[in-house]
């Protein structure tokens, strides 16, 4: 059975890593608040934090990570709207396995830390679909295949010209900062003007992001490419960063292209795939997504469904319908937030 002391130790740990000012100031709050919460009421029965197999008990765990961090508890109304919403797709609005949803635009705004049921720190990247609107329709007759232009974040239109104005007065939206095409399945097509939510990704959903990642310069082989380098003594003189030797002879006489070697580094189009979404701020449209996204903060990138992992369940489809998976899941309004399903198994089990 770990001792408190151990315990409080991993704990203060995990408050240095998390990098949150607020998370670490409140350390000797948490630890006062542990030591207080293992000493039973006067008269009362012994609390017991810890399980017969050594770890921690889910009462001990959320009365310590509650004064931490927000947890990713599976609240019963997330579940019961994830689980609408699906049922939503298959009877009303036919969803079937193939069908391609279109995807969406979002604003990077940086990460942050999120903690799950079982007091794991994950890093978290925040998204936000600011003011995303259907702007057009390609379809199979006119344009040769189906897709949606969509456009985000509206802008004045003061310095565009008569051309650029004209394209978003015809239709009646406001102008956006940057708009894209999603390709997506005939019956995935959303009307002009409809406005992309949040909600169109739920928690626990696999997604595949792409933007521009963060351009770094000229660099040499061993930052760009990971080499070794050459020996630090030994008859090396002023090259111990360099690539060394090419490998062309005679024949062929030339360097073949691709060769790895020192230049250009980042600023390319990259895509980060099977990125799973922790959690959905309805409110403020926010995704908060595991791991890291390519690009620097403020930087626009584009979100859509993963393509080479399958949906754990059926998806919105075509989008998020409020007014439906309401009346479904048998709530009057959506919660603030969508938090993902609890996981039952716990990484901490060896404890």
């Amino acid at each position: 059975m770990l001792r408190l002391s151990t315990l409080a130790a991993s704990l203060s740990s995990r408050l240095v890593l998390s990098a949150r000012p607020a998370a670490v100031a409140a350390a000797p709050a948490v630890m006062s608040h542990l030591s207080a919460a293992t000493q039973p009421a006067p008269g009362a029965a012994p609390v017991a934090h810890y399980s017969s197999r050594g770890k921690m008990t889910d009462e001990a765990l959320f009365q310590i990570g509650v004064k931490v961090s927000p947890f990713l508890t599976s609240e019963g109304i997330s579940s019961d709207i994830i689980r609408a919403q699906a049922k939503v797709a298959t009877t009303q609005n036919k969803w079937e396995k193939g069908l391609v949803r279109t995807g969406t635009l979002a604003v990077k705004l940086g990460m942050t830390s999120l903690y799950d049921e079982h007091g794991t720190q994950h890093g978290a990247t925040v998204l936000h679909m600011n003011e995303v609107q259907v702007l057009e329709h390609k379809t199979m007759e006119k344009h040769g295949y189906t897709a949606l232009k969509v456009g985000a974040v509206n802008k004045r239109g003061t310095r565009w010209n008569k051309a650029r104005r004209g394209q978003f007065d015809a239709i009646g939206i406001s102008r956006k900062h940057v708009t894209g095409e999603f390709r997506c399945s005939p019956e995935a097509l959303l009307p002009v003007g409809h406005v992309l939510e949040a909600t169109h990704f739920y928690p626990g959903q696999y997604i595949d992001v792409t933007s521009v990642s963060v351009g770094k310069g000229f660099q040499g082989p061993m930052k760009r490419w990971n080499f070794g380098g050459n020996p630090a003594t030994h008859g090396v003189s002023k090259s111990h960063r360099s690539h060394g030797g090419t490998g062309a002879c005679q024949d062929p006489g030339r360097i073949f292209k691709n060769k790895k070697m020192a230049g250009r580094m980042g600023g390319k189009r990259v895509t980060a795939i099977n990125l799973q979404v922790l959690k959905v701020d309805t409110v403020l449209n926010l995704l908060y997504v595991k791991g890291a996204v390519p690009g620097s903060t403020a930087t626009y990138v584009r979100v859509r469904d993963a393509a080479k992992k399958a949906h754990l369940i059926a998806p919105a489809f075509p989008t998020f319908q409020t007014e439906a998976v309401l009346k479904e899941a048998g709530i009057e309004e959506l919660p603030r937030e969508l938090l993902i399903p609890k996981v039952g198994i716990d990484p901490n089990e060896y404890l």
